[in-house]
């Protein structure tokens, strides 16, 4: 998150194909355009993603016909979704699989998600408006969850590094001369 907030670098997905021969059509996908989370576990749940995207015969696929068999051939199947996904972008598989009573849904930039009006409401970021030493603004995230005592907040900026170095060496019992000496030869 604050990678995003400071420098404007968005992470790159890394993945998550369930690979057992329980939750094999469960992972993110390649779309048209973008990606998609779906997780149709249940029998029924699988006979519905396979006919809203047009790919019925997949259920009588014999490299298909059971659980294991599914997890024996788990790239084959994740290929032949693929390619039926890659025929819409994530925006439109999302309302048409959700509607058909699978759980699907476009996966957000972290950028996008940072710019939903609920992580606004929540109160998840903090903008400092001036921080000497830095140009403009700086934005931090919070808690990510409701506090019983109330909000969370940040009453200081994040330190610059090595900013408390000296004191947390002093409560560890090092004296000033000594934070001095590793200072002067580059330890610290």
């Amino acid at each position: 998150v604050t990678d995003v907030l400071t420098a404007g670098r968005a992470p790159k997905p890394s993945g998550n194909k369930n690979r057992s021969a329980e939750n094999y059509t469960n992972g993110t996908f390649s779309c048209a355009d973008g990606l998609l989370a779906i997780a149709a576990q249940e029998p029924h749940q699988r006979e519905r993603l396979w006919v809203t995207i047009g790919r019925p015969d997949i259920m009588h696929d014999e490299r298909f016909a059971t659980p294991e068999a599914c997890a024996r051939n788990i790239d084959a199947l994740h290929r032949e979704l693929e390619l039926a996904l890659a025929a819409r972008p994530a925006q439109e598989w999302e309302p048409m699989l959700n509607d058909a009573g699978v759980a699907a849904m476009r996966v957000r930039t972290l950028p996008e998600v940072l710019d939903e009006d609920f992580v606004k409401q929540r109160g998840f970021l903090h903008t400092f408006e001036k921080i000497e030493g830095i140009e403009g603004k700086v934005t931090i995230p919070l808690a990510p969850y409701k506090l019983s005592d109330g909000p969370a907040r940040a009453s200081s900026p994040p330190p610059f590094l090595g900013q408390h170095t000296a004191e947390v060496l002093e409560t560890l019992g090092l004296s000033n001369e000594r934070v001095a000496e590793l200072r002067k030869h580059g330890v610290i």
